[in-house]
């Protein structure tokens, strides 16, 4: 059994949870910066916010589980990278928000990325 689970959580898995918990934690923190700027502070959006952020540690989990059974690590290293991508673009927003600057260029690409992502979401819920 440990070979198994060793397969899939290699050093480089291990690297890409770490990065997605930075990920994370870094999202949180630039909202709550960006609602104290826009003196939107909610307690209710936070809630929301963190039950969304547990909603995808879930599926992080989910993912590995199956990953380890189907011996498919690149399934868990996909949906870790797609979620840290819709989360990058969080933070960027919120950055731009903040009045921080972003060149042009950068925020083509989290405008095309974060377009392609919600156009999947929105494609497989109505499906």
């Amino acid at each position: 059994m440990m070979e198994l689970i060793n397969t899939v959580l290699t050093e480089q898995t291990q690297y890409l949870i770490w990065i997605f918990i930075a990920i994370l934690v870094l999202e949180i923190a630039s909202g709550v910066l960006k609602a104290i700027k826009n003196h939107t502070l909610d307690s209710k959006i936070f809630r929301e916010g963190l039950v969304k952020k547990a909603g995808y540690l879930l599926l992080i989990v989910l993912a590995l589980l199956i990953s380890i059974v189907v011996q498919m690590p690149y399934l868990l290293y996909s949906i870790m990278i797609c979620v840290s991508c819709s989360e990058s673009v969080s933070i960027l927003e919120n950055l731009i928000e903040l009045g921080i600057y972003c060149p042009d260029f950068l925020k083509d690409i989290l405008v095309k990325t974060k377009q392609k992502t919600e156009d999947g979401i929105t494609k497989n819920e109505t499906k």
